[in-house]
């Protein structure tokens, strides 16, 4: 048993650095009911990087721990930064579980292709996106988490959605999703669908601002592939 993990078993942040407390509380640490589950723009996801490599090996562990005990959000989250395969088949459970129930959530899917580019998390957040018996907001945490997973197929799906979704919040993020595929930050590519916001309004009743919409994605994707993720 290395040291680290002596420690940790009395203490999981005895003599721990401060990257790996801020880990602990970001991805670990108990959240009140009163607070809900932490969002993407609410954890510290860069304090990931910072790790040495024994304290990464014990974030998986722990992370793969709440996992097994259930886990919410900022556990697929912190486990797809790793890039931990060992979440593979834990992951996929827990969608399926998750799924029988109701949706998997988008963090699951996206920490899932994340480790192995897994064709079933897009397709689970396709069905989500897709479906109008789920709620709004969901189905936007789905087309977001589509945005941040580049390849062909979810800059396929995220075109679907922007010429044939009723609901416009959903045109919407897909049209900025498809900038960020192809390497736009979060918001340079928002202030780009908000200034194109009464022409992704109108594409599906009027063939002008279809036309608009579809010249303007053309012109600020020409010359950009789609980006890469860390393997």
């Amino acid at each position: 048993m290395s040291i680290f993990r002596f420690f940790q078993r009395a203490d999981p942040l005895a003599n721990t650095s401060a990257d790996f407390r801020e880990f602990y509380r970001n991805f670990i640490s108990v959240v009140s009911a009163a607070d809900g589950d932490l969002a993407r723009e609410g954890l510290n996801e860069s304090v990931i990087a910072k790790l040495t490599p024994d304290e990464r090996i014990e974030a998986e562990r722990l992370l793969l721990e709440r996992l097994g005990a259930g886990g919410d959000s900022r556990t697929a989250i912190g486990l797809g930064l790793l890039g931990s395969r060992k979440a593979g088949t834990p992951l996929r459970v827990r969608m399926a579980v998750q799924d029988r129930e109701s949706f998997p959530s988008p963090a699951y899917a996206e920490a899932l292709w994340r480790i192995e580019r897994d064709p079933r998390a897009v397709d689970a957040l396709v069905a989500m996106a897709r479906n109008p018996q789920v709620r709004s907001s969901p189905r936007v945490d789905a087309v977001c988490a589509l945005s941040e997973m580049p390849s062909d197929v979810t800059r396929q799906a995220l075109m679907e959605i922007l010429w044939t979704e009723p609901d416009y919040l959903l045109r919407y993020h897909s049209f900025k999703g498809i900038l960020m595929l192809h390497g736009y930050p979060w918001k340079e590519a928002n202030d780009h669908a908000g200034k194109m916001a009464p022409q992704i309004g109108g594409a599906l009743a009027r063939p002008e601002a279809r036309r608009a919409v579809l010249a303007r994605l053309e012109e600020l994707t020409a010359g950009r592939t789609l980006v890469t993720l860390d393997p």
